[in-house]
């Protein structure tokens, strides 16, 4: 007996591709009004490279995203792929 669930989104969209998201039955989701305590984000690549240029609309949505979480009183965790990357990102914040 399969222990998951799979979620197909609704789209009406034909231009995006539906992608199946399979979840542990046992998975919790947040309510609405519960306490948050911290926020998962990945910050945009773009070839390869970490995308933290003032004039980049991904960039500064992330950076915009990341304020707004920590004033909500949430730590957020920035998703990154190489460590060194980390000082890109912090002095992204100080410009």
């Amino acid at each position: 007996m399969d222990s998951s669930k799979t979620i197909v989104p609704e789209d009406k969209s034909p231009s995006i591709k539906k992608s199946i998201q399979t979840f542990n039955s046992d998975a919790r989701f947040p309510g609405e009004f519960e306490e948050l305590q911290g926020v998962f984000i990945s910050w945009p690549y773009t070839s390869g490279v970490i995308d933290v240029l003032l004039s980049s609309e991904y960039a500064n949505i992330h950076g915009k995203l990341a304020e707004g979480i920590q004033k909500g009183n949430a730590t957020v965790y920035i998703n990154i792929y190489p460590a060194a990357d980390s000082n890109k990102v912090k002095t992204f914040y100080e410009q």
